[in-house]
């Protein structure tokens, strides 16, 4: 049994692992990084294309070894500190060959292999042992969240089985979570069928374009199964599903998947729709139209596969009112390109992604590397800002002293408001919240305080990890012919939220009384992170003004 403070912390990491996995939480809240496992085989990954001259040169694998190592060494789940140490020797050594190194990739591998195997028991055994502190808790949730990630769970599953276990355990939450999780990653993936009608069209021609997987049943059967889930579950205007298979000459099919979870098949029933009406569209004169409204058979749910999505957001557009206004050409193109990488396969995405950044910030002479930094770099300055300002608006706690500090706060304008907010938790400290949430986004704030140059640095290298592997990513697909990277999926998971924080730094400096161009407000990020800490740096939550 742990002690009161130690069941505090557990459920303040919890709560966090339930934010960094929700797809609602802004981009200053959610997840950005690998998990450790996946980091290594990222780097096995890399050096491969690097020997092969897929990669025309060493700096990425040597980037991306550094950055392993370090992640290695403060993730206790790996193993024990011996064996973290053996693990980061040999991805040093292997980072730094020139050569196919096969023995030595494989014992990379082979340690990788073994870590994982009692990654979450490790991290369980920790939890008990009493060892979580209130510095810990950013790191450990975000391992874990991570870890469940790049297992193959999707972040719906993840979230609703957080939500389960935070709503049915008051104490020692963190440790039945990882003693659960330990045995979901254990099982094997499990098969789910769908059923999917055509929507656009349903003559004779498209039955025999899709004969290979057409749904052989009683459509009425479908109609029954239908009705009965969406007593749980509406998710279409009554009837949709219905007219669509009853039709005289409806088109059905029929689909299974094995996956980790419901979510994660529907997710991988989403990428193949997608892939079939693309193909339909440049090899038919009457494409394909799927309904994203879909039968689970192996659940007896309705699931609405778009549901799953949720795209970038650049609040500047609205806060200056530019949705009808002139704007230049390279600022608007590059909006455009993130805009339409919502609706891409992720390949595509990655691909339009990256071409938004390298058109904002890309310059004769400059390297993919070059834009990726700068972003992270202006990415980093916004970052404590956004947590002040999301702060300002939660709800605090029923006392004279938050009372106060609400009150200071609703009372200033500006930079003021968060100014007021931070000297309220220097002087109260981050129980003035009520949620765990911001309790802990309050001592990410605090950390920030104490030390701005270190805590800022450390996440600026989380922003360019995350916009270089979206530049690698690029690489992969439009010069290595690579589609199926280990890393693809956290990048297109972390990468638009990220990149759309950026442009909106841009949107707003180009639009205030004294505009600045992306490259110079890259310049004057770079500039201002160099002196923190030092005499004359700016304000920690001012870098960008």
């Amino acid at each position: 049994m742990v002690s009161v403070e130690q069941n505090t912390l557990q459920r303040v990491v919890a709560e966090r692992m339930l934010e960094l996995i929700d797809v609602r939480s802004p981009w200053h809240r959610s997840l950005w990084q690998l998990g450790t496992i996946h980091a290594v085989l990222e780097v096995l990954e890399c050096t491969q294309a690097t020997w092969e001259g897929a990669i025309p040169n060493d700096k990425a694998m040597k980037y991306l070894g550094e950055r392993c190592q370090q992640q290695i060494s403060n993730d206790l789940g790996a193993g024990s500190s011996a064996t973290r140490q053996l693990l980061q020797d040999k991805i040093r050594d292997l980072v730094s060959k020139k050569i196919t190194q096969r023995v030595l990739a494989a014992e990379v591998e082979e340690l990788a292999r073994r870590a994982n195997r009692d990654y979450l028991v490790r991290w369980k055994e920790w939890a008990e042992a009493g060892s979580l502190s209130q510095q810990s808790v950013e790191r450990t949730a975000r391992l874990l969240v991570s870890h469940f990630l790049d297992d193959g769970f999707h972040a719906t599953h993840i979230h609703g089985w957080l939500r389960s276990v935070l709503a049915n355990k008051d104490t020692d939450v963190l440790t039945q979570i990882l003693d659960e999780g330990n045995t979901m990653c254990r099982q094997n993936d499990s098969s789910f069928e769908f059923v999917v009608p055509l929507q656009r069209g349903s003559l004779a021609h498209h039955k025999d374009m899709l004969e290979d997987v057409l749904f052989k049943g009683d459509p009425t059967t479908l109609v029954d199964e239908y009705e009965r889930a969406e007593q749980f579950m509406s998710v279409a205007p009554r009837g949709t599903f219905t007219r669509w298979v009853l039709h005289e000459s409806a088109v059905i099919v029929q689909q299974s998947f094995s996956a980790r979870d419901p979510h994660s098949a529907a997710a991988k029933l989403s990428e193949w729709l997608q892939k079939i009406e693309a193909r339909s569209q440049i090899g038919s004169p009457r494409p394909l139209t799927f309904s994203r409204i879909v039968l689970d058979r192996t659940n007896n749910r309705i699931r609405n596969l778009q549901s799953h999505s949720h795209g970038p957001r650049v609040p500047s557009l609205e806060r200056h009112g530019l949705f009808a206004r002139e704007m230049d050409s390279q600022l608007d193109n590059a909006l455009g390109l993130l805009a339409s990488s919502r609706a891409l396969p992720q390949l595509a995405s990655v691909a339009t992604i990256w071409a938004a950044v390298e058109g904002l910030l890309g310059h004769p002479g400059a390297q993919g590397v070059d834009s990726a930094d700068g972003l992270a770099a202006i990415v980093a300055c916004g970052f404590p800002r956004a947590e002040l300002e999301d702060l300002a608006r939660r709800p605090m706690v029923d006392t004279p002293e938050a009372a106060k500090i609400g009150h200071d706060i609703a009372e200033a304008e500006g930079s003021e408001r968060v100014r007021k907010l931070l000297e309220g938790l220097r002087q109260q400290g981050s129980k003035i919240f009520v949620q765990m949430k911001d309790i802990a986004a309050a001592e990410r704030v605090l950390q920030i305080d104490n030390d701005p140059e270190g805590t800022i640095k450390r996440v600026q290298g989380y922003f360019t990890d995350v916009f270089r592997r979206l530049y690698y990513q690029r690489n992969f697909v439009m010069h290595a012919a690579k589609f199926d990277s280990i890393s693809l999926p956290s990048t297109v998971r972390s990468a638009p939220k990220l990149v759309a924080a950026g442009l909106d730094r841009v949107v707003h400096a180009r639009h205030v009384r004294r505009p600045v161009s992306p490259l110079a407000l890259s310049a004057r990020a770079g500039n201002e992170i160099a002196i923190l800490g030092q005499s004359g740096a700016q304000d920690f939550y001012r870098l960008l003004k």
